[in-house]
């Protein structure tokens, strides 16, 4: 009862620490939940010893054979780079937290264990500074630096049971409730589509999108627009189902499956689009004397306000509702641990996530616009965007062992290798979630009914080039590069 309470005191405690996280290894997905796992290279299948079983194989916690809590913290500190025709920049050193922790009581109930848990499942998350053509300083026309930030996080609270149909047999199944939280902060382009407004006295004759887009006018080829969004969140649901067979003394095979989580993120988004109108129409200052160019500044404005109904030096920022959905991956995946001798244990795994009928777009709606001005040249106070992802499914492969060095202090290291999910031509600074391989090591340490675990996991440094993207112009001609170095820290009571 006691470990329970605590349990429950912990996860409440988590809820505001999960606004700080927000990196992800495979995709946006982690891969592994806790310092054994994470030592292990997250081959954890079939190896069933700790809470962490209820986020990977909910039949493992047959496996415990008494009480446990688990209560652990992962830290990851990513090092990014973006390149392209106007940046060469490194994203700013951050780190971010990852929580674990579980009650498991496998004690006194016969062939029925259950358990409860939280884990941080992933995110992503980046800040950078970067120039963007269209933002820049009126009087010297030079390029200003522009925030890229992204932080998208997902906490699950599980609760699992399970049940042991024979000495070498056990289901379990665990259902959970996942809150994730998402925030972002760019220059946000899009097709000039989006403004279906008329012009006041042009407006038989053209739209926005066609005055902005026609080579003969302003020779946009695409809205751009500094977009805020903040504090985002939303609860999502799903549940898991397992498998462990005891095929021998020696052998375990296990199996789990994940559903897919519907995420309707709902917020606030400020969208600016200031830079890009004084971009499209001059400023005479820049050609004439300060006194003279105000003075055409002022006659040019009058003119295009009242030929258009659109004020050049006006007030083009708004603020809207905002619905985003994303849907967090079904997965698939299974393995085996082999005890060769009494001091060794290794185990193998394969998972496969289905990225691709989740994250093929990031579809956006914007409601109850804010200005006058942004809805006459929008032509509605709604905009529906989506944004491609077109995310490719992804198996991984992972492999890991474990030594007994002594009663007291055990070993772990291994490999965990998985097929970048993201294409090249929809991979942006702030979704960089590219990472292949990653190698780890652990060590562990336990006394009496206590134990210490302690893991360190490298992502070895993945770049993908972008040649022509399909989400904006900008990232033509880009360069991304990502590395990863994760630390992990477990420690369990049990009785």
């Amino acid at each position: 009862m006691i470990a329970r309470r605590l349990l429950f005191g912990l996860v409440a405690s988590l809820l505001p620490l999960v606004a700080t996280f927000g990196w992800a290894n495979n995709g946006v997905e982690q891969t592994s939940f806790g310092a054994r796992s994470a030592g292990m290279g997250g081959a954890d299948y079939s190896v069933a010893s700790d809470t962490t079983a209820m986020n990977s194989n909910p039949a493992g916690i047959t496996q415990v054979n008494r009480k446990r809590l688990d209560a652990g913290l992962g830290v990851i500190l990513p090092d990014q780079h973006f390149k392209n025709e106007l940046n060469d920049s490194d994203a700013r050193h951050q780190a971010f937290p990852l929580p674990v922790m579980g009650y498991v009581d496998d004690s006194h109930l016969g062939p029925w264990s259950y358990g409860v848990g939280a884990y941080a499942q992933g995110g992503l998350g980046a800040d950078l500074s970067l120039r963007h053509e269209v933002f820049r300083d009126r009087d010297t026309g030079e390029l200003r630096d522009q925030k890229f930030h992204s932080n998208l996080i997902y906490l699950k609270l599980a609760t699992a049971v399970a049940y042991q149909v024979r000495y070498n047999l056990s289901l379990g199944a665990s259902v959970n409730a996942g809150y994730s939280k998402l925030e972002m902060a760019l220059p946000f382009s899009t097709s000039t589509a989006i403004m279906q407004g008329r012009p006041k006295l042009l407006g038989h004759a053209f739209t926005f999108a066609q005055l902005f887009r026609s080579p003969l006018l302003l020779n946009m080829k695409q809205a751009t627009a500094n977009i805020d969004l903040q504090d985002a969140d939303t609860w999502g649901y799903g549940y898991k189902l397992g498998m462990l067979y005891d095929y021998n003394e020696n052998l375990t095979l296990g199996l789990a499956y994940t559903s897919d989580s519907t995420l309707k993120f709902k917020g606030k988004t400020e969208l600016d689009f200031n830079s890009q109108v004084q971009t499209a129409f001059p400023d005479f200052t820049s050609y004439f004397s300060p006194d003279f160019g105000r003075f055409y500044n002022r006659i040019f404005n009058t003119v295009v306000r009242y030929g258009t109904g659109l004020d050049p030096q006006g007030d083009l920022h708004a603020s809207y509702d905002t619905e985003l959905e994303l849907v967090y991956p079904r997965k698939f995946g299974g393995g085996g641990a082999w005890r060769p001798t009494e001091k060794l244990l290794l185990a193998a795994d394969v998972t496969w996530i289905n990225w691709k009928d989740s994250f093929d777009a990031m579809r956006i709606e914007l409601t109850h616009g804010s200005n006058g001005a942004v809805n006459r040249m929008t032509g509605s106070n709604h905009l529906s965007i989506a944004v491609p992802m077109n995310w490719r499914d992804q198996w991984i492969f992972a492999i890991g062992a474990e030594y007994f060095l002594s009663p007291v202090w055990t070993l772990r290291a291994g490999l965990n290798h998985a097929q970048n999910p993201v294409p090249e031509d929809t991979v942006i600074p702030i979704f960089p979630a590219i990472t292949e391989t990653h190698a780890t090591f652990g060590l562990g340490y336990r006394w009496e009914n206590f134990e210490l675990d302690g893991a360190w996991e490298h992502g070895f440094r993945k770049s993908i080039t972008t040649a022509v993207s399909k989400v904006a112009t900008e990232y033509n001609d880009s360069k991304n590069s990502l590395t990863l170095d994760s630390f992990f820290v477990t420690g369990s009571w049990f009785y």
